[in-house]
C-alpha cells in the first residue's frame, strides 16, 4: 500500500529531525512537513498534521464520538509515533475547530436530531457542541475594532439579552443554562483572533437552520 510505505517513510524522517543538518531552510521544511497529508486518522483518511485536531483534548474529542471513533484525530498508532515530534514542535495539532468544522457539526446533528435509535448519542454530542460555540466561537464573533478589556463586556450583554428573536446569534445558550464566560475567556490570555464576517455569518446561518435548538 503506497499510503502506509507513505507514511512509515515520512514517520522514520521525522523521528530522525534533530539528526538532520537543514541549516537556514529549517523553517520550510517544517512548514512543507505541516502540509503534507500522511497521517492516518481514526477514520481511516489521510491527512496533514495542520488538518488535525489535538486528540489529547477530550473537549475536542467529545465533539465527535464519546470514545474517539470519530473526526479529524490520528490513529493510536500514529499519534504514538509522533509523541517525540510534538512535544519538541517539530509538528503540531489544532486546538480549535474552524467555522467550516463547526456548520459539519450543526449539520451532523440536524441530521440525526430525529433518529431514536441514537438519541443518547447525538443528545451528548450536542450537548458537547453548544457547550463549545458558547465558550468558545463566541470570542471569534467580537469585532476586531473592540478592546481586549470589552469582551467579557460583550458576553455579559449577550448574556442578558435573552429575549431576543429565535435568529439571534445570542439567545440560544442562554436558554441551555451554559455559561457565557469559560476559564479561558476570563483569564488574563488574550482573546483568539476574530473570525472574518464570511465566518460569523455561515455559523450563525445554520444556527438558525437548527430546528432542534431552544426558541
Amino acid at each position: 500500500d503506497n499510503s502506509v510505505a507513505r507514511q512509515g517513510l515520512i514517520v522514520a524522517i521525522v523521528q530522525r529531525w534533530q539528526e538532520m543538518d537543514l541549516g537556514n531552510k529549517h523553517d520550510q521544511c517544517k512548514q512543507t512537513l505541516q502540509a503534507t497529508p500522511f497521517i492516518t486518522t481514526v477514520s481511516g483518511r489521510t491527512m496533514s498534521p495542520a488538518e488535525i485536531l489535538d486528540p489529547s483534548s477530550e473537549e475536542l474529542r467529545l465533539l465527535y464520538s464519546s470514545n474517539g471513533s470519530a473526526g479529524p484525530f490520528p490513529a493510536a498508532d500514529i499519534f504514538a509515533a509522533l509523541s517525540s515530534a510534538l512535544r519538541r514542535g517539530i509538528v503540531s495539532f489544532r486546538q480549535e475547530l474552524s467555522a467550516i468544522e463547526i456548520v459539519e457539526r450543526l449539520s451532523f446533528l440536524n441530521e440525526h436530531a430525529n433518529d431514536d435509535t441514537q438519541w443518547e448519542c447525538t443528545r451528548t454530542i450536542a450537548e458537547h457542541v453548544l457547550q463549545y460555540i458558547a465558550q468558545h466561537v463566541v470570542l471569534r464573533c467580537v469585532p476586531e475594532t473592540m478592546e481586549p478589556s470589552d469582551h467579557v463586556g460583550s458576553l455579559t450583554h449577550a448574556q442578558d439579552s435573552r429575549n431576543q428573536p429565535r435568529n439571534s446569534f445570542f439567545s440560544w445558550p442562554a436558554t441551555f443554562g451554559m455559561p457565557w464566560v469559560s476559564e479561558a475567556a476570563s483569564s488574563t490570555a488574550p482573546p483568539p483572533a476574530p473570525w472574518s464576517a464570511q465566518d460569523i455569518e455561515l455559523v450563525r446561518a445554520k444556527l438558525r437552520h437548527c430546528f432542534w435548538l431552544p426558541a
